[in-house]
């Protein structure tokens, strides 16, 4: 046996599989981590309560989770139709168009349910003693 043998390189193969083994092995962990925080929203969420979800961090979040698989079938059809039309980068765009509105949507709908609360819509009014009063006409 010759110890002074250069190693090759790894075949294509055995690099697909190790990179696709640490996404799935840091997807899970990230799962984990996240997940119990995740939870806390989602009964509000299920329920319909959607005040109650877009209303805290943990259920924007949520969301954007759980719409992640339709984000990435419009910029998957997205970038099909650019390819088409023989855009040269169409993934690129498309993913960063997708993206970007993918990553601001739900916190705007966030701020939004959180004006329309802090306005007085449905929202109880403290009177001069602390105590809550009756909802804003």
């Amino acid at each position: 046996m010759n110890h002074n043998a250069s190693l090759s390189t790894p075949p294509r193969r055995t690099r697909r599989t190790v990179f696709l083994g640490l996404a799935v092995l840091g997807t899970v962990s990230a799962a984990l981590v996240v997940r119990r925080p995740l939870m806390m929203a989602a009964p509000m969420c299920v329920a319909g309560r959607w005040q109650g979800c877009f209303g805290t961090f943990n259920g924007v979040v949520l969301m954007t989770l759980a719409a992640l698989p339709l984000a990435a079938l419009v910029a998957w059809a997205l970038a099909r139709r650019r390819r088409a039309a023989g855009v040269t980068a169409a993934w690129r765009m498309s993913l960063a168009e997708v993206g970007m509105v993918h990553g601001t949507v739900p916190f705007a709908a966030r701020e939004e349910v959180g004006c329309v609360r802090e306005s007085g819509w449905r929202a109880s009014r403290r009177d001069r003693t602390g105590r809550r009063g009756e909802p804003e006409r």
